[in-house]
């Protein structure tokens, strides 16, 4: 169905109502005007039959045929008497037979007799039937039956239907006519509203006004709208105020900006003579012809910290590129407060990036003595397991974000336990590491799924992802140490063998490797929820 416009509906409405006025209206005059001449045809009839009635009588009492056609024949004068028959009653059975005929005998055949006290009149079929006894000495001695045409009366009624349909057509086009001058001044305002709308929406200029040309309600709607207007500009002018004092808070901003940037900087110096110091000391481990097995433990954990310390660097980096970004705007004024909103939340997510990193840094300097399973009672505290899941990703969203992979977790909201979370952040770093590092090598679009649940006392930790798993020639050693087949590309084989020992020695667990038929690794740890429940034979000795 189409849609009909504002200017439509009015035309339409206000036709509609003067059709159904015109119906109203003509349909009950019809009615009326067919009632009227039915009822003057039936008081015609009657008259007729009456009269003849009573001039026939004396012809019944004679028996003169001749002289009752002859009466019958003054219905000439009627032409819409069709026919009339005169019937004659016998005294002794009361039997009826014709005594007169005039006009069409077979009408008034097929119409029958209707015998009564009293003259009837009776519809049948197209005609109006009037039978009248005749009386003599009160006593009924025949009846006189008239059949009178309605043709007349169809006549006069087609004439008043077409008079009645004239007046109405007359009534629909006065009705159109003041449908559309309704419509004209009822638009045109409404139009000229409009495009005072569009105009202040594509210049943004404030000062245009629509004109009220009439004082009705459509002008006080217009006298609204201009109203708002005034009110909208007044903001407007209070709005470019208040972007000038932005202006000069973004100044001080700046200010405080490169104060901290330096800070930052400093703190990337440190940290790449940190880097610097670990390399030498994988050198000197390395020149050792007795430490040559460490030392390709030393050259997994320098490589292991260059992502978090790599991160950290390209964080500063885009920092500083973030910070000039913001003071370009700010020197050649196009700096919005959104602008100045996203640059803040992003400087904020930077930094707590970097400081996410260091600590990344710190806890993989500590991996290289988990090894040798140090670890100290002050690592143990309450934590809310799904949340510490979700600030380790954190950590490594610069290194997830430039694959398409990605990690899906399903842990409990309210999940809650006592333990080290240094080392459950250790063990899921290296999960997510060699996943991205080997099982995700050939891999596009990978999956990583962690799932979190406790049983009992016990919290039990699912680890999978969907690469291409590990070869099963080293499955049987795959916690032992220094076991790879990534060891041309820079592998150490430490990764699984860290974990191992933070499972085992640091939360008192256990970790296996589960062949579930499915394509990638499974891992599953177990460790208590509260590590002051297990026995004094869990090491918790200091780090040396």
């Amino acid at each position: 169905m189409p849609k009909l416009t504002f200017g439509q509906k009015i035309f339409f409405s206000i036709l509609s109502v003067a059709g159904l006025c015109v119906l109203l209206i003509g349909l009950p005059s019809l009615f009326n005007t067919a009632e009227h001449y039915m009822q003057i045809a039936k008081d015609q009839v009657r008259t007729d039959s009456v009269m003849v009635a009573s001039m026939v009588g004396p012809a019944l009492v004679f028996e003169r045929e001749d002289m009752a056609e002859s009466i019958l024949d003054i219905l000439e004068q009627s032409p819409q008497i069709i026919s009339a028959t005169v019937y004659v009653l016998n005294p002794l059975d009361g039997a009826l037979s014709s005594f007169a005929t005039y006009g069409d005998t077979m009408v008034a055949t097929e119409s029958g007799l209707i015998q009564s006290t009293s003259t009837q009149v009776e519809r049948i079929g197209g005609n109006l039937v009037a039978v009248t006894p005749v009386l003599s000495s009160d006593e009924i001695i025949g009846y006189v039956q008239l059949v009178a045409s309605l043709s007349n009366i169809n006549q006069h009624f087609q004439q008043t239907l077409l008079y009645v349909g004239i007046a109405g057509a007359l009534a629909l086009l006065v009705a159109g006519y003041l449908a559309v001058a309704s419509r004209r001044a009822i638009l045109r305002p409404i139009i000229d509203l409009n495009t005072v709308s569009r105009l202040i929406a594509e210049t943004k200029d404030y000062g245009n006004r629509a004109k009220a040309e009439s004082q009705d309600e459509v002008g006080d709607l217009i006298a609204s709208f201009n109203s708002m207007l005034d009110v909208i500009q007044e903001y407007d002018l209070a709005r470019k105020e208040k972007e000038q004092e932005i202006l000069q808070l973004n100044r001080d901003l700046e200010r405080k900006v490169n104060e901290r940037t330096m800070e930052l900087q400093n703190s990337m110096v440190v940290l790449s003579d940190t880097v610097e110091n670990l390399r030498n000391t994988q050198t000197k481990l390395v020149e050792q012809e007795k430490m040559a097995s460490l030392g390709g433990l030393v050259a997994g954990v320098a490589h292991e910290i260059n992502t978090p310390i790599g991160v950290g660097i390209t964080a500063s980096s885009h920092l500083s590129q973030s910070i000039r970004e913001l003071s370009d705007k700010f020197e050649n004024g196009s700096l919005t407060k959104r602008d100045f909103a996203e640059a803040i939340n992003e400087m904020k997510e930077t930094v707590h990036m970097i400081g996410k990193n260091l600590e990344r840094s710190a806890a993989l300097v500590k991996s290289f003595k988990m090894v040798a399973v140090d670890q100290t009672s002050d690592d143990m505290r309450s934590f809310n397991v799904k949340e510490y899941f979700e600030s380790v990703l954190m950590s490594l969203k610069p290194k997830l974000k430039r694959t398409r992979h990605h990690v899906v977790l399903d842990i409990p909201e309210n999940l809650t336990v006592l333990s080290s979370p240094g080392a459950l952040s250790q063990i899921i770093t290296n999960l997510i590491m060699n996943s991205l590092l080997h099982g995700f090598e050939l891999v596009e679009e990978g999956e990583i799924k962690m799932q979190v649940h406790q049983d009992g006392d016990v919290l039990v930790f699912d680890y999978f992802d969907n690469g291409k798993g590990i070869a099963d020639e080293i499955r049987e050693r795959i916690f032992d140490p220094f076991v790879t087949t990534a060891r041309s590309k820079g592998g150490s084989g430490l990764g699984t063998h860290i974990l191992y020992n933070l499972v085992t020695q640091v939360l008192s667990g256990t970790v296996v490797l589960i062949d579930d038929g499915k394509q990638g690794v499974h891992f599953r740890i177990r460790f208590p929820v509260d590590v002051r429940a297990e026995d004094d034979s869990v090491a918790t000795v200091g780090v040396r």
